[in-house]
């Protein structure tokens, strides 16, 4: 059995790419004009995608599209709005924070909530190793972590 490429719920829909069924490219390198496009023919207000291993938040006002870094322990989603969550990552970090960072979203509330934990990516090296990942993608966490 395989995982769907994207996956809808409720008035969230989840894709690791970004949507509709995109897996391969990024989020943060499409044009203004196709992230527009992807507000505006998708239903779901809140779409979560990843890839990247980075936090985002977009937000669309029907207009205007807004990057917000998520440097706040929560945001609160405001249902005027349309949102593209980019949810970060759990053991590959692409940023300058080498912490586990991941997205808590409590559907109750509304809210956002950043969580960042340590991990001992030395190890995670010696088990990319181990099981043989690709040269590249341990090189890629190499340069990313291991002298910070």
């Amino acid at each position: 059995r395989t995982w769907p490429i994207n996956y809808k719920i409720d008035n969230l829909f989840f894709v690791h790419g970004y949507p509709k069924d995109n897996v391969e490219d990024y989020i943060d390198l499409i044009t203004k004009d196709e992230m527009i496009n992807i507000f505006k023919n998708i239903s779901s207000s809140i779409i979560f995608v990843g890839h990247t291993h980075l936090l985002a938040l977009y937000i669309f006002d029907s207009f205007n599209i807004k990057k917000v870094p998520f440097s706040e322990y929560s945001y609160i989603i405001d249902p005027r709005f349309k949102y593209i969550i980019n949810t970060g990552n759990v053991g590959q970090p692409r940023d300058e924070n080498k912490n586990a960072n991941y997205l808590i979203f409590n559907t109750r509330s509304n809210e956002i909530i950043k969580r960042s934990l340590s991990y001992n990516f030395h190890k995670t090296v010696l088990k990319l190793k181990k099981h043989k990942f690709p040269l590249e993608n341990i090189k890629i966490f190499l340069n990313e972590n291991w002298n910070k």
